[in-house]
């Protein structure tokens, strides 16, 4: 189908980490889900997870030491448009495309608080963190998740000029 947008400027890419325009940022926003989303009264509200990660759920946890997991769980059956099955693949590669140094996210700086990423299942990931961290539900709003099939080939600063961000 076609999406018809009335702004006033042309959006310069499609890649939802290091999209910089206004245009850019609401033409992603209707391409690519994040993990969660907030609500309008700021609660989280689940996209590609099954649940918000909480200490009540018990996906939250903290350790004797200080230390903190949060155990992302997928959704089952969510694919990408070419029929692929989004995986716990897809929220790693998308964390360390954030990180990259050759070409950062545009929004980075929290992600570094991830010390670590666990692979568990197809559909499960556990982020690990060095302490508390209070503000981690303010990272999936922010993981707009990229598909590992299509990019792990190629390196972040090769990403603007290929097609898969020109026409997804």
């Amino acid at each position: 189908g076609s999406l018809v947008l009335a702004y006033w400027e042309f959006p310069d890419s499609l890649d939802p980490i290091h999209a910089t325009t206004a245009s850019d940022l609401r033409v992603t926003g209707l391409l690519f889900e994040p993990l969660w989303t907030l609500s309008p009264s700021l609660q989280p509200v689940p996209r590609l997870l099954r649940d918000v990660p909480t200490l009540a759920n018990h996906e939250v946890k903290v350790t004797a030491g200080g230390a903190m997991t949060v155990d992302l769980k997928l959704r089952p059956g969510v694919l990408w448009s070419d029929g692929t099955p989004i995986t716990a693949d897809d929220v790693i590669f998308t964390v360390q495309a954030i990180r990259s140094d050759a070409l950062p996210g545009r929004d980075s700086a929290d992600f570094d608080r991830i010390v670590a990423q666990q692979r568990v299942s197809d559909l499960e990931v556990i982020w690990h963190f060095d302490a508390v961290y209070a503000a981690y539900q303010l990272l999936g709003p922010e993981s707009v998740l990229l598909p590992a099939h299509r990019l792990a080939s190629l390196a972040p600063p090769l990403w603007p000029a290929r097609p898969f961000f020109q026409n997804p």
